[in-house]
């Protein structure tokens, strides 16, 4: 057995019960060096899926953790779309490891298995269809980044993505996740 030590906030969520009865490969330790068993996580196929992620990088280490905690285990959704939530959270729409978002952000989340079900809140925008690469398909940024100059600022591979302006679109292109989002503008440090 691989243990990949990751600390974790919420190591014993409702979870636990689920992850326990799972085959075990890796674990996440918590702050109080509790360990909540990971299935299908090992050190090398973390830095292999995760495009050379750092384990011990916050903002993975609760992208994994939240993927946990919505169901989104790979061991009962496949590592396709546990990749793919890991992507969605940090809204790495070019796949290359760059989270395009902030602490705290709501996104509302939907997948055809019906893990997570879209709430379709008026003021939310379809933001974009999720894969194990990251975005598959995009119809808005999560916020509207404003540069110094006034400019909007974008990923850096915005412009090859094929566009999608809703689940259905993204679903038909391939997406094992779909997101909305408020986006809300941001100014970029000056």
């Amino acid at each position: 057995m691989t243990r990949t030590s990751i600390p974790s906030r919420r190591p014993f969520g409702p979870l636990l019960g689920v992850v326990a009865a799972l085959s075990l490969v890796g674990c996440v330790e918590s702050e109080d060096a509790a360990c909540l068993p990971v299935p299908g996580l090992t050190t090398s196929e973390l830095r292999v899926r995760g495009g050379g992620w750092d384990l011990n990088g916050r903002d993975e280490t609760e992208a994994i953790t939240k993927c946990l905690d919505w169901g989104y285990a790979p061991e009962r959704v496949g590592d396709a779309t546990f990749e793919a939530c890991t992507r969605m959270v940090r809204a790495d729409y070019c796949g290359d490891g760059t989270s395009w978002t902030l602490d705290g952000t709501f996104i509302d989340i939907d997948d055809p298995s019906g893990l997570q079900v879209a709430t379709d809140v008026p003021e939310m925008r379809f933001e974009a269809g999720w894969g194990p690469e990251g975005a598959v398909c995009v119809s808005t940024t999560r916020y509207e980044i404003v540069g110094h100059d006034d400019s909007t600022i974008v990923p850096p591979c915005w412009a090859t993505l094929p566009r999608c302006e809703d689940r259905e679109t993204a679903y038909a292109g391939g997406a094992l996740l779909t997101t909305a989002s408020l986006h809300d503008v941001v100014v970029a440090c000056r």
